[in-house]
């Protein structure tokens, strides 16, 4: 008899990426992956644990998931908190993401079993949903931020070869995938660890040979990362191919507090970087994320903050409140009330919502490429080349997977409104 399963994964680019390898896996295995827990003999729980309130939603979804059924825990909590999972959920197994190819004899077996290894890649299974492609092209990294779960969990950076990562890629093009995210939890030290000549732009550059009507995403960077390749990046966005976003994360415009934090990189450093792609690339889509209510974060180091965002007018800023997590630095520090995150966090959300919205104005009128995703109705669903969402009406002969020149005419509630004008032809397109 066969047996199901329902897969549930949680959290970054990287993390689906993962999930999605598990349910290759799995059906590899035999197993019938399910859509719901009623359906499921097994559950498989693939988890995050970046913020309080994430763990503590993981904590109820392992809970639901394993008084019904046999559950295996996975993810980062699994790395970085096997002991409060043990406590909490005595009759669960818990296996690194290292070691996910374990995880169907796991299920297979009635004794709850605890398997971590931090120093291992997961395998790379590669899958196509919806069209999309996501290729986590490491783990790790090379910083030590003095609030970061994950750098726990996940470890030194540990990149996957670049054949192994082009081999895997070019299995899944049968599939004609529209969209391929680059991932990692920083793309820019991809190869690094490696002793071979191989790093971020030289993978993208090998990947930009195979012919197709794909869109290249590449994934998060820190500044002082994208610092170093910058003027080859540069290069790269200007590949009509590879989408105008660029995604480095700022946490906080005062020096004192970065320092605190464990960046490696200044304020000063953000604003020159982002302002030369800016120069170089008018119509970038610019995103970064902002952490309030940091330990030690005064009135004064707030308003520097928000004086960088304002300099810089990202067009979209990822905002969390400071939560401390457990085996860090930050978690021993003193901590500012939940009133003070409460009200910088309101403030710098009207700020930036400001902000995204004057950036997207400056596109009405404008002619842009986009690339057709899926038919809604009576319009088509696509990206304009900086990744921001359209709603288009089509022309009689609208084809998914195709591009197109389009008017932006409005503004929707997460990006523009467009009319297809005629047919866009890349020079690499089949």
């Amino acid at each position: 008899m066969i047996k199901t399963v329902f897969v549930a994964g949680y959290g970054c680019c990287s993390n689906i990426a993962l999930t999605r390898a598990i349910e290759s896996l799995l059906s590899e295995k035999g197993f019938a992956l399910v859509n719901s827990l009623d359906e499921a003999d097994f559950a498989v729980v693939n988890t995050c644990t970046v913020k309080t309130e994430t763990e503590q939603r993981m904590l109820n979804k392992i809970k639901d998931a394993s008084s019904r059924c046999h559950t295996v825990v996975t993810g980062c909590m699994a790395n970085v908190q096997a002991g409060v999972l043990r406590i909490n959920f005595p009759n669960i197994s818990i296996v690194s993401p290292s070691l996910i190819e374990l995880i169907p004899n796991v299920l297979s077996s009635s004794t709850p079993v605890t398997i971590i290894k931090t120093d291992k890649l997961p395998p790379l299974y590669p899958k196509v949903v919806n069209r999309r492609l996501i290729v986590p092209v490491a783990r790790g990294c090379l910083g030590n931020c003095s609030y970061c779960i994950v750098k726990k969990a996940l470890g030194d950076l540990r990149s996957y070869p670049p054949e192994h990562i082009i081999d895997c890629i070019k299995n899944t093009l049968t599939e004609k995938p529209l969209e391929i995210f680059i991932t990692a939890q920083d793309t820019a030290v991809y190869g690094r660890d490696l002793h071979s000549h191989t790093d971020l732009v030289t993978l993208v550059n090998e990947i930009l040979k195979f012919e197709g009507n794909f869109m290249i995403r590449i994934g998060m960077m820190t500044p002082n990362g994208a610092i170093a390749i910058k003027d080859r990046l540069l290069g790269l966005f200007r590949n009509e191919r590879v989408y105008k976003f660029l995604h480095i994360p700022l946490q906080s415009g005062d020096d004192e507090i970065l320092k605190s934090m464990g960046r490696q990189y200044d304020s000063r450093s953000f604003i020159e970087l982002a302002n030369f792609f800016r120069e170089n690339i008018h119509d970038l889509t610019l995103v970064t994320d902002v952490i309030v209510g940091f330990p030690g974060e005064d009135d004064r180091s707030f308003r520097r903050t928000v004086e960088v965002i304002k300099a810089v007018k990202p067009d979209k800023v990822n905002i969390s409140r400071f939560t401390p997590r457990p085996h860090t630095i930050a978690n021993l520090m003193p901590q500012i009330p939940a009133r003070i995150k409460a009200t910088r966090s309101m403030e710098m959300t009207k700020i930036c919502k400001m902000i995204s919205l004057m950036r997207r104005r400056e596109f009405l009128g404008t002619i842009t490429k986009i690339l057709t995703l899926k038919s809604m109705g009576p319009v088509f669903y696509g990206k304009t080349h900086s990744f921001i969402p359209i709603l288009l009406k089509p022309l009689a002969y609208t084809e998914i997977g195709k591009f197109y020149e389009a008017n932006i005419s409005g503004l929707s509630s997460s990006g523009f409104k467009g009319v297809i004008l005629r047919p866009y032809m890349l020079s690499r397109i089949v």
